[in-house]
């Protein structure tokens, strides 16, 4: 389907469900869908959406799933989006949202999964998203990101996935909590801009030698169990 999202959408006051996921619907988002607070999942990803996504979108307070990626959008991250209480899953990824992430996203009590990747997001990462509990991914690659990694991030005991990498961060790394988990996979090209921590630097190095050596990217070698440092135990000789 392609041209603009039929208003009529909006004179269903008990829809609970709106799914036009990869079409080629263009033009902008109807700012009458706030006026459909019955909405439960809203899914616009993967068309040709362009314009800012509408305040309206905030009234909308039942909403548990938000799906815009893989868009045109631009304009900011209003605070706004700390309104979407009950929210469990926002994707914004793949679009052109500028500006920083706003702190009242820690508002959002029940989320559990945040992709913001692949924007032009600029300022530090809030510190207030440690506050975010129930978070389980979490991405914010490929985006203008500076200042360093909230320690306040080691809080989140359920995150099972991280990925801050392509930004122009420095600085330590936290090293608790899921931390202990992550590799370098979530932080690449970190510390480009300055001062990285030790732990990135051995990463980094510890690449270095596989990609010299075995002329394979650690990526394409290691899954499940088989991690960098059961590879270097079972090469090098005790």
């Amino acid at each position: 389907m392609e041209g603009s999202i039929p208003d009529g959408l909006c004179d269903l006051h008990s829809l609970v469900e709106i799914k036009l996921s990869q079409n080629q619907f263009s033009s902008s988002i109807l700012e009458c869908l706030g006026q459909v607070t019955s909405l439960r999942i809203l899914f616009l990803d993967s068309n040709m959406l362009s314009s800012s996504i509408p305040s309206t979108l905030r009234r909308i307070k039942d909403s548990l799933q938000l799906d815009l990626c893989s868009n045109s959008l631009s304009g900011f991250l209003s605070p706004e989006i700390g309104n979407l209480f009950k929210a469990t899953s926002i994707n914004m990824s793949m679009n052109d949202l500028s500006k920083d992430i706003p702190g009242t996203i820690e508002n959002l009590q029940d989320l559990a999964n945040l992709s913001l990747a692949r924007n032009s997001l600029e300022g530090s990462s809030p510190t207030s998203i440690g506050n975010m509990i129930t978070l389980v991914t979490l991405d914010l690659s490929y985006n203008n990101l500076s200042g360093s990694i909230p320690k306040s991030l080691e809080r989140l005991q359920h995150l099972d996935y991280f990925n801050i990498s392509f930004n122009v961060l420095r600085g330590e790394i936290p090293s608790d909590g899921p931390f202990i988990n992550f590799i370098v996979d979530s932080f690449k090209e970190y510390g480009l801009e300055g001062l990285v921590s030790t732990r990135c630097d051995v990463c980094s190095y510890g690449v270095m030698l596989i990609e010299t050596f075995c002329k394979k990217r650690p990526s394409n070698m290691f899954a499940e169990d088989y991690s960098l440092k059961s590879w270097v135990e079972r090469s090098v000789p005790s």
